[in-house]
């Protein structure tokens, strides 16, 4: 599946876990309109976990908050550190783990889920002119882009999804 479609996919599923108006949804006030995010979240990514939980990532920080798309409530699951971002997310339901694009840092950054700990910081690039941005798992690697470089960046994965114990990310030029 393209990452576009899988997006369109997991927006519209989004959409219709929290009851929007439209043909198909579920029926009113079985789910919350809207989820509060803490004061100051600026939030970019959201990934969908088990179930209905959903994860949004903070600009500011790097803090990565988790909500429940039935009840509409949630809480900080990995909690910021100034100079980090969180930009593009995605999750693992092999590893529960969840992937995140540093944007202007050069860094991914992995987080267990269940936990909210952060296994690994791994350095994608050191250039200063650098924007992690979205990011892709597949069976063996996770991808990631750069918005100002013509790179990807990928990270080999180990049997069903696990992590290197020192994970490298490599750049790959376009």
């Amino acid at each position: 599946m393209t990452r576009l479609l899988r997006t369109l996919v997991v927006v519209f599923v989004y959409l219709l876990a929290l009851g929007l108006p439209g043909k198909g949804t579920a029926a009113p006030g079985l789910f919350p309109t809207s989820i509060s995010l803490p004061t100051g979240w600026r939030p970019e990514g959201i990934a969908k976990g088990y179930g209905t939980t959903v994860y949004s990532g903070s600009t500011e920080t790097g803090a990565i908050y988790q909500a429940d798309t039935r009840t509409g409530q949630g809480s900080i699951l990995v909690p910021g550190v100034a100079g980090n971002m969180a930009i593009g997310i995605q999750f693992d339901p092999r590893t529960h783990l969840l992937y995140v694009a540093g944007g202007a840092t050069g860094k991914i950054y992995v987080h267990d889920t269940a936990t909210g700990t952060t296994v690994a910081t791994i350095t994608a690039t050191t250039d200063a002119m650098t924007f992690v941005n979205d990011v892709v798992v597949t069976r063996q690697f996770v991808y990631f882009t750069d918005s100002f470089r013509a790179f990807f960046y990928r990270l080999p994965l180990l049997a069903h999804g696990r992590l290197p114990a020192a994970p490298v990310a490599e750049q790959i030029p376009l």
